[in-house]
């Protein structure tokens, strides 16, 4: 719990929105807006931050890239193809769950076993 309290306010304070905002259930890539170049700068913040090992977090499946005229041009193929890209919505949540299975801690404070 302690972890996912601080990762709440961790994402408020990285992506420059309300503490009050940001809960267990917020979608970090749709509520908040974070993508490409932010997503993985957000990441990189919370790895090292935290010691989680992102090195098995699909972080394809949840954020596309900052070329968003690139992407929009993939999108407009796909759809003639009759392809579909889906981003999956990631929760803190989710993210916390992930951050904690893989080696994440609140910085400063021992690794303890238990909840997140």
């Amino acid at each position: 719990m302690a972890f996912e309290q601080w990762l709440e306010g961790e994402i408020a304070s990285q992506t420059n929105h309300d503490r009050e905002r940001v809960n267990p259930a917020t979608s970090i890539n749709d509520d908040l807006g974070v993508d490409g170049d932010d997503a993985y700068e957000l990441l990189v913040h919370l790895e090292r931050e935290t010691g989680a090992d992102f090195t098995d977090f699909a972080i394809g499946d949840y954020f596309g890239a900052e070329a968003q005229g690139y992407e929009v041009i993939q999108a407009i193929r796909r759809f003639f193809k009759g392809e579909k890209k889906i981003w999956y919505r990631l929760s803190v949540r989710e993210l916390a769950t992930f951050m904690w299975e893989h080696g994440g801690r609140v910085p400063g404070q021992a690794a303890a076993a238990g909840n997140i």
